[in-house]
């Protein structure tokens, strides 16, 4: 059995050169993160586990038990250049030295965590979304297994043929996987487009499909970059599909939009 366990950290300022952002105490052991004018500091009580550079964060995210072991998942993001935004550090904690992993992630911040065996699972989509990692960590030994995922589910077509309704109120990374939207986009899409706005779709920020009596749309960004490049998606009450991708502020559209279309794309 698994119980997890949200991390609420009080801050507080220590004495010396250094802040401290970060104390939690996880069976009576104080884990807390630094911060000075050169780098940042993770220490689980006397024992110092990971240093990163003074513009990188280190947030202490969630505590896991199960099976008799107890693990601390903690966020590695930002830090100048750093091409992923997020990665991932676990703890073991045990009676001696705890145990601690290497970095690791897919650069997402989305994830599935479970203790199954005695281990801690985390479950993340690789950035393309066509595969998915399962990390394991037990006893200070981290493994990765990647399985290809299914491109697309669900039914041939839209119930009644409506895919407006079909897609309203879901977010686009769960839009872009349904096999009716997906070979509706396809016939208006150039396969390079298409595979544009399923990656936006997939790892960027996305509003929700709204739908009216006309006509559901939904849109979606790059992540971290999310201004001047959003992808739109269109779809009425009668099955039909459009498109627009906007790419540093220069947008293109597809599937030959009506006016009306157009004027909600922006």
């Amino acid at each position: 059995m698994m119980r997890s366990t949200a991390v609420v950290a009080s801050t507080m300022l220590v004495c010396g050169p250094a802040l401290a952002l970060e104390r939690v105490l996880v069976n009576g052991v104080a884990i807390q993160s630094f911060r000075n004018t050169s780098e940042s500091v993770l220490a689980v009580g006397d024992n110092l586990v990971r240093r990163v550079e003074t513009h990188t964060r280190m947030d202490i995210k969630s505590i896991h038990e199960g099976d008799g072991r107890t693990y601390v998942l903690v966020s590695i993001g930002g830090g100048l250049g750093r091409l992923c935004p997020t990665l991932w550090l676990a703890i073991e904690m045990t009676e001696a030295k705890p145990r601690v992993s290497k970095d690791f992630g897919t650069c997402s911040d989305a994830l599935d965590v479970s203790v199954s065996d005695g281990a801690l699972r985390v479950v993340m989509d690789e950035p393309d979304g066509r595969s998915r990692s399962t990390y394991s960590f037990k006893d200070g030994r981290l493994t990765e297994r990647k399985v290809a995922i299914s491109m697309t589910q669900g039914p041939d077509r839209a119930p009644g043929g409506n895919l407006a309704a079909f897609v309203a109120g879901k977010h686009p990374s769960e839009v872009i996987k349904l096999k009716t939207v997906a070979d509706a986009l396809k016939r208006i899409l150039p396969p390079d487009v298409f595979e544009e706005v399923r990656k936006r779709a997939l790892t960027g920020p996305g509003v929700a499909f709204q739908t009216d009596s006309r006509f559901a749309i939904g849109h979606s960004c790059i992540k971290h970059n999310c201004g001047g490049n959003t992808a739109f998606m269109v779809f009425d009450h009668a099955g039909a599909a459009w498109a627009a991708v906007e790419t540093e502020g220069v947008k293109k559209f597809y599937g030959e939009p009506p006016s009306e279309v157009r004027a909600v794309m922006k």
